[in-house]
């Protein structure tokens, strides 16, 4: 069968968002090839993308594009070699086999097939994303993990910052729903929505992306936080350049990246650290503001700065206004506190 290398490595990497290298599921580090379809399944998210009447097994995910991104051939002649047990991949002047398991035992049918589908519009997938980033990174801390999204409401909390959206969501439901699923999204599109028996369902086109929610009794009681009286300020333009170099040893830790911002009369303090490293600048600038010290994920602090810049600083914490969204985050204490 005679397949476009890069459309199939789209396809693929797509479906890779359905992945698990910890064998938490059999099967669950690779590509599914069924019923036309590309599947991937780790427990939490599962993929269904378009795929091809041609090929029926499980192929380790990591190989299978490790293969098409080394070769330099635009179109390729993939087919399954049952004798061998092989996929095999063949260009104009090289050849690659792959082996597989003919036996499929990731059990994909255990996830609702969607319906009931709406539109998502752009911004509230934004808002989504934003709730995500100021969630907790571990099950164990329950509501604070998830984003709760209710028909007017997408908010989420780690007990250190809050993020809050009014919105019409157009979900007839309360939803818990996983920072790692979400956040997990970033890197497509979705333009619609369905939500059944604990999943939420996100097209995107060629693709379904399902997650497994939560369920919890109730949320935070977040209303008292959301009041937030106290002077206005403009964050210094020049954080924007020295956020952009720290995010370089942060990345990889996902929605859960947090940065240092310090700010003195005179000065800008920004620190990060990750298991690829760490960073720290400081630089001379004429901001005459109070002291502050707080933690954020960079990318909210770059929408922060692209909107203007202007917070609103009171006890113990500060607040932003983002659209119809409030962002707000908890102050910590300077050293001469």
């Amino acid at each position: 069968m005679k397949i476009h290398r890069m459309t199939l490595l789209k396809k693929l990497k797509i479906a890779s968002l359905g992945l698990s290298e910890k064998g938490i599921v059999e099967q669950s580090e690779c590509f599914i090839f069924s019923d036309g379809k590309i599947f991937t399944f780790n427990d939490e998210i599962m993929v269904r993308v378009r795929g091809y009447d041609d090929f029926n097994c499980a192929i380790p995910a990591k190989d299978m594009i490790t293969l098409l991104e080394k070769f330099p051939d635009e179109e390729l002649d993939i087919s399954q070699s049952h004798d061998k047990g092989e996929l095999l991949f063949v260009g104009k002047n090289r050849k690659a086999g792959l082996p597989y398991f003919e036996e499929i035992v990731l059990s994909v049918k255990d996830v609702p097939k969607p319906k009931g589908w709406i539109d998502l519009s752009e911004e509230v997938f934004q808002y989504m994303k934003n709730a995500a980033l100021v969630c907790g990174n571990k099950e164990t801390w329950g509501v604070t993990s998830c984003v709760h999204i209710t028909p007017n409401v997408i908010e989420g909390c780690d007990n250190h910052r809050l993020f809050r959206a009014k919105v019409d969501t157009g979900i007839d439901a309360e939803l818990f729903i996983p920072a790692t699923g979400l956040y997990s999204l970033s890197k497509v599109e979705p333009i619609k929505i369905a939500v059944d028996d604990n999943w939420c369902h996100f097209g995107v086109k060629g693709a379904i992306i399902s997650v497994r929610c939560r369920e919890f009794k109730e949320y935070l009681d977040v209303e008292k936080i959301c009041k937030v009286k106290g002077g206005e300020l403009v964050l210094p333009k020049a954080l924007k350049s020295v956020v952009s170099r720290a995010k370089v040893t942060s990345e990889g830790m996902g929605f859960s990246t947090r940065i240092t911002v310090e700010l003195k009369k005179g000065c800008i303090l920004v620190q990060s650290s990750s298991g690829r490293g760490w960073f720290k600048e400081k630089i001379k600038d004429k901001y005459k503001g109070p002291g502050l010290i707080f933690d954020v994920h960079p990318d909210l602090l770059d929408q922060v700065l692209n909107l203007s810049g202007g917070v609103i600083v009171g006890k113990n914490r500060m607040c932003v206004k983002m659209g119809d969204a409030l962002f707000i985050i908890a102050l910590l204490q300077t050293k001469d506190e």
